[in-house]
């Protein structure tokens, strides 16, 4: 969350996770006319985050939309009726609320394809696994510790692990389908904490399309490296380049000549 640029004005530890919620200055006033626009900044921002956590390794879950009922602190997470989970208050700042267009800062814009995520992958049964290229990338040390679990930066369950791997995958270069199978033999191997995962179709399209948008970022930030070091590039795409390097929203920059000049009031 500190690599965010918003800090959330309160965060709930579910028993399983954390809940971090946005408030807005003055209440928002749902209506027909403003519910699409309002909904797509929040999708916007919520891609945003998970790029920042799929570089991190972790998986957000999909649950930024508007009729979302979450948690609240001093009840109990009972989703494993055998193991209670408190659910607790990590933080709550009064101080921390903002008004819409602080989000519309920090959107980022999604394709067709990001919107709908779990349509990003294979549409039948999950049935061959690319073994060559999944010998080929044991070579790998951090691969091969992703698929053992022997990594101990990704501590956690198996989604993380998923992650990971199709993070190696999408920059080796396989396709949606090959990665879908080669998610499915690992959850086969290690995904015993969440079995209904095994035939869900649409965790691995959101975990595909995930990595594939967190690729697409680097790609962005690698050919803004390059624009800035060639400097051959038009005033808007160095603006571009700037802004896409260091993460920021950036729409002009301004050269002001002269020494310093200083004016007191009093």
């Amino acid at each position: 969350m500190d690599k965010f640029p918003l800090r959330p004005t309160s965060c709930i530890h579910s028993g399983h996770g954390l809940q971090c919620i946005w408030l807005y200055r003055e209440p928002w006033v749902l209506s027909v006319r403003t519910k699409q626009g309002r909904g797509d900044a929040i999708k916007g921002m919520a891609l945003h985050l998970s790029m920042i956590a799929n570089k991190q390794s972790y998986e957000l879950d999909p649950v930024h939309d508007i009729t979302r009922v979450m948690r609240l602190p001093g009840t109990h997470n009972v989703k494993d009726p055998a193991k209670p989970k408190d659910v607790t208050l990590l933080w709550h700042d009064e101080d921390l609320r903002y008004n819409p267009a602080d989000i519309d800062e920090n959107v980022v814009e999604f394709s067709a394809g990001a919107k709908r995520p779990a349509e990003h992958t294979a549409r039948g049964p999950v049935l061959f696994v690319p073994l060559d290229k999944h010998e080929a990338m044991m070579e790998i040390d951090d691969y091969k510790g992703t698929w053992n679990h022997s990594r101990t930066d990704l501590d956690g369950d198996c989604s993380r692990f998923d992650m990971a791997l199709a993070s190696f995958a999408v920059a080796a270069g396989f396709a949606d389908d090959e990665i879908a199978a080669l998610l499915r033999k690992h959850r086969e191997k290690w995904g015993k904490d969440k079995p209904e995962k095994l035939d869900d179709q649409r965790y691995y399209g959101r975990t595909i399309a995930r990595a594939r948008s967190a690729k697409s970022v680097e790609q962005a930030k690698t050919k803004a490296v390059q624009t800035i070091e060639h400097n051959d590039g038009t005033r808007e795409e160095m603006i571009q380049a700037l802004a896409a390097r260091f993460e920021i929203p950036l729409t002009n920059i301004q050269c002001i000549s002269g020494s310093p000049a200083y004016t007191a009031f009093g």
